[in-house]
């Protein structure tokens, strides 16, 4: 996915900060960077990942958001010591018509083993829930994970 591809991931973003510390809630954060974020005027809370790794580093004061595909690489970034956690980026997602499209949707990555990933799907409505997805979800829906190290 390109860097300027846009995505709503604001409530992945909070929840992680919560998990560290960090109470902001997605309102707070729309209050306080539309001034500097000129579309979300039109679309509060839309970013690109370049946008996330910014909003990452103020947040939680990280620095490194490393991009891979791959089970393996997953699981050996998500036990080093310094990650504090990862999204799964879709490139792929069901649209309004139950049909599967090209739409861009984050899951927070809550949990992990062998067999798969346990990740937070936030809903429309602000609620969540948690749902397994087996390895080979990634390339199903075109997905790719960030992880978040400090």
């Amino acid at each position: 996915m390109a860097p300027d591809s846009y995505i709503h991931i604001l409530a992945c973003l909070v929840s992680l900060a919560r998990s560290h510390g960090v109470i902001k809630t997605q309102q707070d954060l729309i209050a306080t960077y539309t001034p500097q974020l000129a579309k979300w005027q039109n679309e509060p809370g839309l970013l690109n990942v370049t946008e996330l790794v910014g909003f990452l580093r103020v947040l939680l004061n990280t620095k490194a958001h490393i991009i891979t595909e791959e089970k393996d690489g997953i699981i050996s970034l998500m036990k080093h010591s310094d990650t504090i956690g990862g999204f799964v980026i879709t490139r792929k997602y069901w649209d309004e018509k139950g049909d599967l499209a090209d739409y861009n949707h984050c899951k927070r990555i809550t949990g992990y083993s062998g067999d798969g990933l346990e990740l937070m799907n936030p809903k429309q409505d602000d609620l969540a829930d948690i749902v397994g997805w087996k390895w080979d979800s990634l390339g199903l829906w075109k997905a790719y994970a960030l992880i978040v190290q400090r």
